[in-house]
């Protein structure tokens, strides 16, 4: 078992301290591992544990406290699988969430772990992690947490997959490689800390980090033996003489320890602030070396329990920290932290979301010193995902434009070694790309020429097209696919031309969206031949946007929109895909504002306005402008304020920044359903349901049905079953997140 789970913020009011709102359950410390870098020393022959009777009446006090989730821990608590249930049950009759930490021995068949998790989700089960790395690996492969982890996806359970990590670990890139097309899951990376068995590895091998608060510190934990601890893990073998060992259930009723806990400056200190700011306390009363605190520390978890098991040491900062200079600027970090959490600017969802998307562009730009001094606060924490980063980057084609981003110390001292050599691969693909896709516009353009047709670059080509002679600060993203519009009369005849000249394709394949034909390729590069700039229930102006067009020096038969017609096209088209790619979107945004400083920001609204769904522009455009790259103050004057506006604004804080489903993989039942929503009529709502009936309509999700049945269903249940049962748990989450 590795160190605390990071899942309850630290936030709270900021006038007061309150009781922490979830606590750690550890309901043995047996396990069937006996994992290297276990915190608590976990294994077989563990024999002590506590009754099903005392567990359920923790769970009832706990309640009674106020605490309104629990995160179930051992060991490994799945050996009580029964156990696991009837906890879950009470906790669930209670009021109170339930999470469940498990190395995951009971997913190696894929119908046990089907089974186990729609049991546990039927129980009250609302997250689930599982850990698996390096010293995980050694006692089972990714199988069952890949069964696990299928099974949570259609069951809709959100899953983190825990991997402690070493300095300049070789193997995590193996240990991550299974789940790199699990998108749905999120990893969480943890340094390994000197603790419980870890005291016996070499110290050599830990990264030694020691800055930043310490968010464990913010859930307590109720320990197998009865006693709450500040943090699941790390304090299990301390003495009660330790502020990091709270007290006993035995002795004092669980509101006064959970009271002790919030309340202890120490403890509020190292939520705040972190270990190193009491050792800074220590150091400017002249005392921590005369005390014998040491001058090195091999992570957070050695500096913490080597200040907090020194009496002495522990009686001198109670006596700094009791100070009102102190008291104030703890006061303060929590009205900063409560602020920040208000306004969603802080966090885990913030840290990978917008927070990491304008350090990358930084990064981009050349804003080398503000990506230096944000980097610790946002890659540096356990829980930003380094897997999903790297997959998302690489998705919204700004691999190539980060790569002199990665020599940076910033970087190194927190990355995996995966993430850069993962980056550095899909720069060099972009690179080979791009050639293809020079090749590409060439080819385009003489097929057009031949037709006597014109055609209008849209999206990235249109960028790569426009990329001459201009460079600026912002690198252009790359292409990826090629998307070019043409006369619906004339589509089919490029498409065949295309074939003819070397492109690959089916001849006679049905068109996969209603505005555009079924693709064909070139070296690896997608072409897509559009019929129409979007589908024509979004209602663009299509037929302004066009005649605005912009023709290519060096093109002759093709052209780009305008700039105008680009940032609406990049902004509707994130909300099309329900707020993915928001960084591709927000990036070519910046691309163009730099190189077109002067943009009609009145016929920009204007269009907005006359589009169908305007909130489909509005909201991509104020989280983009709030968030990422301002856009002009007369434009953003028309962004609608309404209670709608700010829901779906949340749902693209949330979104925007880190999903990464292409269309055909967004659930058609919750996509359209969320479609209606940024309608502001009934009668955009009829029309856009009838919109749905229409040939090139049926036609493309005919084709995208074809797609998810080729690729195989979970448990082999129909297609119609997949999208209604995901559509029902969207709407809930939906519910769920607007209603924060």
């Amino acid at each position: 078992m590795q160190s605390a789970e990071r899942e309850t913020s630290c936030t709270r009011d900021a006038g007061s301290i309150e009781p922490a709102r979830g606590v750690a359950v550890m309901l043995t410390r047996r396990c069937n591992m006996t994992c290297a870098h276990c915190s608590v020393q976990s294994g077989p022959k563990i024999r002590e544990e506590p009754t099903r009777e005392e567990l359920i009446e923790v769970l009832h006090s706990l309640a009674d406290a106020g605490i309104q989730s629990i995160q179930i821990t051992g060991g490994e608590p799945m050996i009580r699988e029964k156990l696991v249930f009837d906890l879950l049950r009470v906790a669930k009759k209670r009021g109170m969430l339930s999470t469940m930490s498990s190395n995951g021995f009971w997913g190696k068949r894929q119908s046990t772990a089907w089974r186990t998790v729609a049991a546990l989700k039927r129980a009250g089960l609302r997250r689930l992690t599982i850990s698996y790395d390096r010293y995980h690996a050694k006692f089972q492969g990714p199988e069952p947490a890949l069964n696990i982890a299928r099974a949570a996806e259609w069951f809709n359970i959100p899953l983190n997959i825990n991997i402690t990590r070493v300095a300049n670990d070789p193997e995590i890139a193996s240990i991550i490689a299974p789940f790199e097309k699990q998108h749905q899951l999120k990893m969480r990376f943890y340094d390994v800390q000197e603790i419980g068995r870890a005291r016996e590895l070499p110290i050599a091998e830990l990264r030694g980090l020691t800055s930043g608060y310490c968010t464990a510190c913010c859930v307590p934990a109720v320990t197998d033996d009865g006693r709450i601890t500040a943090c699941n893990g790390p304090a299990y073998f301390l003495n009660e003489n330790s502020p990091l060992v709270i007290g006993s259930l035995h002795k004092s009723p669980v509101s006064e320890l959970l009271q002790r806990h919030a309340t202890d400056p120490i403890l509020e200190t190292i939520r705040r602030a972190g270990p190193e700011r009491l050792l800074q306390e220590l150091e400017n009363a002249g005392v921590a070396r005369e005390l014998g605190i040491r001058t090195h520390h091999s992570g957070l978890c050695d500096l913490c329990i080597d200040i907090n098991t020194n009496p002495a040491a522990v009686a001198v900062l109670r006596e700094r920290l009791a100070a009102p200079k102190h008291q104030a600027i703890l006061a303060a970090r929590r009205m900063v932290i409560t602020s920040g959490a208000q306004q969603h600017a802080i966090g885990i969802e913030y840290a990978n979301g917008i927070g990491v998307a304008r350090l990358w562009m930084d990064a981009a730009a050349g804003q080398v010193d503000r990506f230096d001094a944000n980097a610790e606060a946002i890659i540096g924490r356990a829980d930003f995902d380094w897997n999903r980063a790297t997959a998302y980057l690489t998705q919204c084609g700004v691999a190539r434009a980060l790569v002199p981003m990665l020599s940076r110390e910033a970087l190194k001292k927190f990355a995996p070694s995966f993430f850069i050599e993962r980056l550095n691969r899909a720069a060099l693909t972009e690179g080979l790309h791009d050639l293809s896709q020079r090749e590409i516009l060439r080819r385009l353009n003489d097929a057009l020429e031949s037709m006597s047709e014109t055609g209008v670059l849209l999206k990235g080509g249109a960028i790569l097209a426009l990329d001459q002679d201009n460079p600026g600060t912002l690198d252009r993203r790359s292409a990826g696919d090629i998307d070019v519009f043409v006369s619906s009369a004339r589509a089919s005849e490029l498409r065949a031309a295309l074939l003819a000249s070397g492109f690959t394709g089916t001849a006679a394949a049905e068109r996969t969206g209603p505005h555009h034909l079924a693709p064909v390729m070139f070296n690896g590069v997608q072409v897509e031949i559009h019929t129409g700039i979007m589908p024509s229930f979004w209602g663009l102006p299509e037929t302004a946007m066009l005649r605005r067009a912009r023709p290519l020096p060096h093109l002759k038969s093709l052209s780009t929109l305008d700039p105008e017609g680009m940032i609406l096209h990049a902004l509707v088209h994130s909300s099309a895909h329900v707020f993915s790619h928001g960084l591709r979107a927000g990036w070519d945004v910046a691309w163009l504002l730099e190189r077109f400083p002067s943009i009609d920001s009145m016929r920009l609204a204007r269009w907005a306005r006359q589009t169908a769904m305007p909130r489909a522009f509005w909201v991509p455009a104020h989280v983009v402008s709030r968030g990422l790259v301002p856009l002009p103050g007369e434009l953003m004057g028309g962004v609608l304020r309404d209670d709608r506006q700010r829901r779906l604004e949340r749902v693209a804080d949330v979104r925007m920044f880190s999903a990464i489903e292409n269309a055909y993989e967004i659930n058609p039942i919750s996509k359209n359903g969320f479609f209606l929503i940024l309608h502001d009529s009934n009668v955009g709502r009829v029309r856009h349901v009838a919109a749905l009936f229409h040939q090139d309509e049926r036609e493309s999700r005919r084709s995208a049905a074809q797609r998810l049945r080729q690729e195989g269903t979970p448990g082999n249940h129909s297609v119609l079953a997949l999208h209604l049962r995901e559509g029902m748990e969207h709407w809930r989450q939906f519910q769920r997140l607007t209603t924060r």
